[in-house]
C-alpha cells in the first residue's frame, strides 16, 4: 500500500512540476534562448523506438511490450523516456515493486 502512495505522490508531484514549468516558459515565450528550448523539451514526442510498445500497450499485450522494452534497454540504453515507459507498463501490469525501481 506505502509503495502505491508514493507512486501516486511522485506522479502527482512530477505533474506539478512540468506544469510549473510550462507555464514560466510560455509567460516569457522570447525572453531567451534556454527558455525556448525548455518548451520544445515539454512538447517533444516519445522515442520512435518506444511508440511500438505503447500501441502494444494498449492492445493488452503488457508481457510483449515489456520484454521489447528490456530488448530496447540492452540495445540503446540511452533511449529518451526509456524508463518512463518501462516503468508504465509494469505500473499497467500491477507490478508496483518494479514500476518504483525502474
Amino acid at each position: 500500500m506505502q509503495a502505491c502512495y508514493i507512486l501516486i505522490r511522485a506522479t502527482l508531484v512530477d505533474v506539478a512540476c512540468v506544469w510549473a514549468l510550462t507555464n514560466i516558459t510560455l509567460a516569457q515565450p522570447s525572453s531567451s534562448s534556454a527558455s525556448d528550448a525548455l518548451l520544445s523539451l515539454l512538447q517533444a514526442s516519445p522515442a520512435p523506438d518506444s511508440q511500438g510498445t505503447r500501441l502494444l500497450m494498449q492492445q493488452g499485450k503488457i508481457d510483449e511490450a515489456i520484454s521489447q522494452l528490456q530488448a530496447l534497454q540492452t540495445d540503446v540504453p540511452e533511449t529518451r523516456g526509456l524508463d518512463l515507459e518501462l516503468g508504465t507498463a509494469y505500473y499497467k501490469k500491477s507490478d508496483f515493486p518494479k514500476a518504483i525501481d525502474t
